[in-house]
């Protein structure tokens, strides 16, 4: 899954140098871009990441959120 059109590139580069120049500089950028887009799509969360974050930040906000409770009713019966 190239992100370039890889004979676009090869045809630009046909005019700067000979064919199989052009052939070799044309592949091995399209090499580059493949192993980039690899590495990136490595990097994303699953969505298993993503659930388990979301169930920690809720866990953070419930007790939280109790906590200004039982703040407020503190100050409130003071």
């Amino acid at each position: 899954m190239a992100i370039a059109n890889t004979l676009k590139i090869f045809e630009v580069l046909r005019k700067s140098f000979d064919e199989q120049q052009a052939k070799v500089i044309a592949s091995a950028i399209e090499t580059a871009l493949e192993e980039n887009s690899k590495t990136i799509f490595e990097k994303l969360a699953t969505k298993a990441e993503l659930k388990e974050i979301k169930i920690d930040i809720l866990k953070w906000m419930v007790t939280l959120w109790i906590t200004q409770m039982i703040a407020i009713l503190a100050l409130l019966f003071k």
